[in-house]
């Protein structure tokens, strides 16, 4: 950025902030850590890529829980790409108004990454 006026601030997603279910972790380098932006012009971004090393079940997968303030009003869902250990394969990012973030899948897969790069969204309603 040229300016910290147009900049967004990151807050980190850990386990000790609400942020990463506890089966949910880090991805590691070369990935960027899961963070939250501040909110500006009513927009929240996401950013980082997360992993999960157990075994990812079918249906929803509770990812983490949005910080108080970084939270849409209603439910919000993105399709996004997860990484498994053979392919990639679409999934369903919900993240609902308390924040929580679950992850759905049609088939249970092992070591998961999943980015939340280019996720953002409006904390006020829409109409």
């Amino acid at each position: 950025c040229e300016s910290s006026n147009a900049c967004h601030t990151w807050t980190e997603l850990s386990k000790s902030n609400l942020g990463l279910n506890s089966l949910w972790s880090y991805a590691g380098d070369p990935f960027e850590k899961p963070a939250v932006s501040n909110v500006k012009g009513c927009i929240v971004r996401l950013a980082g890529t997360v992993f999960f090393g157990s075994n990812l079940g079918i249906g929803n997968n509770k990812v983490g829980t949005l910080p108080v303030g970084k939270r849409p009003s209603k439910t919000r869902r993105f399709s996004v790409n997860i990484g498994t250990t053979l392919s990639a394969v679409a999934a369903i990012l919900s993240i609902n108004n308390s924040g929580e973030m679950f992850l759905s899948t049609t088939t249970a897969y092992t070591n998961v990454t999943l980015s939340l790069d280019g996720i953002s969204f409006e904390t006020g309603t829409i109409i």
